[in-house]
């Protein structure tokens, strides 16, 4: 049974009751340009990339249905019926977080099925890469066709060779076990690995991770030391950029 029906140019639920989990901290004010999700009126609008879970009744255990992964690269409308604040682990071993979770039930509209096409939407693809926020049931594998699916949708030229989408995935994309390490390296070696067991890093972790002088120098200097010193005291392999070679010459 499909999960969703298409009816008079929307997206409907065809289930009994859906739950989506966005992230809280994605949220921001309507008139902040380039926010990635925000309330408005009746509905939210977000990047159509989260987690939800599909269960015959609303009284049904969350972990008695299979988490699930909505993969439209672009900014949708939502119609929640309603919606609570909600501190959660969605994966075994994550972190506690905040999301917002979005109730549904049956006929209540899910998407648009014909979304605006706006140069600003791949602006917010980006920025949810950067904050390190898609979902890592995505698999590796398929975020770059995601991201160059958004570029498609809103008719957007990057006008680089998809190689540069390439590098900076693998950079934000970290080994779940040692987030020193870029998960392509970890794929490289045992391709039998789940593609879905990597850290999706922010900017800001990847500077702590890449080497004691970028992490200082970046910002958050406080949370950067404990990572500084860890990353000494195991001897982990550092990246010295150009500047730092010169400034240790």
């Amino acid at each position: 049974m499909n999960e969703f029906i298409e009816r008079d140019g929307n997206i409907i639920v065809n289930v009994s009751y859906i739950e989506a989990y966005i992230p809280y901290d994605l949220f921001s004010d309507a008139e902040f340009k380039s926010a990635i999700a925000y309330e408005f009126n009746d509905y939210i609008c977000m990047i159509g990339i989260f987690n939800m879970r599909c269960f015959g009744d609303e009284s049904d255990a969350r972990e008695s249905s299979k988490l699930r992964t909505f993969t439209y690269p672009n900014m949708i409308n939502t119609y929640p019926d309603s919606h609570t604040k909600e501190k959660l682990s969605l994966i075994p071993g994550d972190e506690i977080q905040e999301y917002m979770v979005l109730k549904y039930y049956r006929g209540n509209i899910m998407m648009e099925a014909d979304t605006k096409h706006d140069s600003i939407n791949c602006e917010r693809f980006i920025e949810l890469l950067n904050k390190g926020k898609i979902p890592s049931t995505v698999p590796y594998d398929d975020l770059l066709s995601l991201w160059l699916k958004n570029l498609q949708i809103n008719n957007v030229d990057a006008g680089v060779p998809a190689l540069i989408f390439q590098v900076i995935i693998s950079e934000l994309c970290r080994d779940r076990n040692d987030p020193s390490k870029q998960f392509r390296k970890t794929i490289g070696k045992d391709p039998s690995i789940p593609h879905t067991n990597y850290f999706p890093a922010n900017t800001n972790a990847v500077s702590a991770y890449s080497s004691v002088f970028a992490g200082l120098t970046f910002e958050k200097v406080a949370e950067k030391l404990t990572t500084s010193l860890n990353m000494s005291l195991e001897g982990k392999e550092q990246i010295k950029s150009p500047i730092e070679q010169v400034l240790s010459m």
